[in-house]
């Protein structure tokens, strides 16, 4: 989506005015419509993106699979056990050493594939089962022709009674779908989709997950100028440092256009969407800027909502994938020193 976003502003010679209504169309089918920590969860575990040569990890990709893993499954042992097994999958070894080939990818769908190449692995399997049977693979998954696909959509001109034969040509074909693939399921592979929650020691349960904690995503470094630094956590404090890295990235990481714009990266903007709306992003912000830096911000803002500009106030910085590990140091050692 970023390299797309690129491409349209080389066509208009980077000049902001004329490319930048597009982005907002872009950016509001991608946030509203097609943009979750579920769907990078499929991203990541479809084999057939996967093991392609354009495949490509960043940040987002990660902390959608993080945040999926910790919805789907519950058991805190099990998420220690999938986690595990999601090495051999990222690295092909083991079951995933043949399977992770093309032609036994191609062909079948990213579901049956786990449940026949992944059975060495039942805790990982079930996750990417559950994960991926969520998601649809679009009209011609249904047999559904391609012009009937598109009125499904656009259905400007078209009438209720010939819109409602659509809708219910579509319910049909997917459920007779879903029907066949159920009848395919065998009693072993019914059974990975109930796995028994097992007990956990109170050694395990000390450092286990309980609950899902969105500020996880800035102590997460993937190794890309983008990325939160690196810095040292203790289990007295977590909760503590995890707001001041919060702050930290905040503070470093966001600036402001030569039009008054602020520029807010896309980790920033993907985390605050569960806590604000867009158009409340750059007051949110503030809150965690210096004093002089959050009234300037502040501002600026009003200025915008005054003028004949745009509503919308901030822009989305696309990750840069640039390598780069940005470490701080230990204050807890300094402080004890």
């Amino acid at each position: 989506m970023d390299v797309i976003k690129e491409s349209i502003a080389r066509e208009f010679n980077n000049k902001e005015s004329c490319y930048e209504p597009l982005w907002d169309v872009i950016d509001d089918v991608w946030n509203k419509h097609l943009h979750s920590p579920l769907h990078a969860a499929g991203y990541f575990l479809n084999p057939v993106t996967y093991y392609s040569d354009d495949f490509h990890l960043d940040s987002e990709v990660a902390a959608g699979l993080c945040s999926s893993l910790v919805h789907v499954v519950k058991e805190s042992d099990i998420q220690v056990k999938v986690a595990t097994q999601l090495d051999m999958y990222r690295v092909g070894e083991e079951c995933f050493n043949e399977a992770s080939q093309a032609d036994q990818i191609i062909g079948i769908t990213p579901g049956e594939w786990w449940a026949q190449k992944a059975s060495q692995h039942p805790e990982l399997q079930s996750f990417a089962i559950k994960v991926l049977s969520q998601t649809c693979e679009g009209a011609s998954r249904y047999k559904l022709q391609s012009r009937l696909a598109e009125k499904l959509v656009f259905t400007e001109g078209t009438t209720s009674c010939e819109l409602e034969r659509l809708e219910d040509l579509a319910f049909v074909h997917y459920n007779l779908h879903l029907k066949s693939c159920k009848a395919k399921l065998n009693n072993s592979y019914a059974l990975l989709l109930a796995i028994h929650k097992l007990k956990v020691s109170e050694e395990q349960r000390k450092a286990s997950i309980d609950t899902h904690e969105p500020l996880l995503a800035f102590a997460l470094s993937c190794g890309m100028y983008s990325s939160p630094a690196v810095r040292i956590y203790t289990a007295k404090g977590v909760k503590e440092e995890l707001l001041e890295a919060q702050r930290d990235f905040i503070q470093a990481s966001v600036g402001l256009s030569s039009k008054g714009k602020l520029l807010v990266p896309k980790m920033i903007h993907c985390y605050a969407k569960s806590l604000v709306e867009d158009s409340n992003l750059g007051v949110w912000i503030a809150k965690y800027l210096p004093p002089n830096q959050a009234a300037f911000v502040e501002q600026c803002i009003s200025q915008r909502r005054q003028s004949l500009l745009p509503s919308r106030n901030c822009g989305i910085l696309p990750f840069d994938s640039r390598f780069r590990y940005l470490f701080l140091p230990d204050n807890n050692n300094n402080n004890s020193s």
